[in-house]
């Protein structure tokens, strides 16, 4: 079975840069899809009266159920009720040289930028889909003088006989990750 990576990528950033290109993409009316460039993938965002929510699925089927897409900033919601001001698709496609298992990465992606508000605070929600994973991020526009505090309550909903690679916060990106299957992590435990 191919593997697939999920990231959830909610912070404060500076804006992205990238090519503009056209990307797959549903109607105003109806859910944003986001289709990766061989279209094996999708992300899914359904805009909601409440919450943001998404799913991703391979093919038909779902590997990330219906979530809420949440994040907040000091303690208020910005994905609470949001609107959507404005949309970006673009597309990146680069091979380069690498030292390791392959001569040459690549990195290939459909995304969807959407700017948007919520009450007067206007920020960006940057969706990648890519042929083996799915990313998500928020960023936030501000000065680097800002003391502001971040929040991210997303909820990914993993089909029950899921497997999962992960590791506590011990050693923060350094840490061992093992392999368990979502049935065997405990109530509480960081992942």
């Amino acid at each position: 079975m191919k593997k697939i990576l999920f990231l959830a990528l909610p912070f404060l950033a500076f804006h992205l840069v990238a090519l503009a290109a056209a990307v797959p993409f549903s109607d105003e009316s109806g859910p944003l899809v986001v289709k990766s460039p061989n279209g094996a993938l999708s992300f899914e965002l359904i805009p909601g009266d409440k919450d943001l929510s998404f799913t991703i699925r391979a093919g038909k089927l779902a590997v990330v159920g219906l979530s809420p897409l949440r994040f907040s900033l000091d303690g208020a919601s910005l994905t609470e009720g949001a609107v959507i001001r404005d949309r970006r698709q673009y597309k990146l496609s680069e091979k380069y040289p690498w030292l390791g298992v392959h001569s040459t990465a690549a990195n290939e992606y459909n995304g969807l930028e959407l700017r948007m508000m919520h009450g007067k605070m206007a920020y960006t929600l940057d969706i990648r889909v890519f042929n083996d994973g799915a990313a998500f991020r928020i960023v936030v526009p501000g000065a680097e003088s800002d003391a502001r505090v971040p929040g991210e309550a997303t909820v990914f909903n993993l089909p029950g006989a899921s497997s999962l690679w992960y590791h506590d916060l011990v050693g923060h990106y350094e840490g061992v990750h093992v392999k368990k299957e979502l049935s065997q992590v405990q109530v509480g435990e960081w992942v």
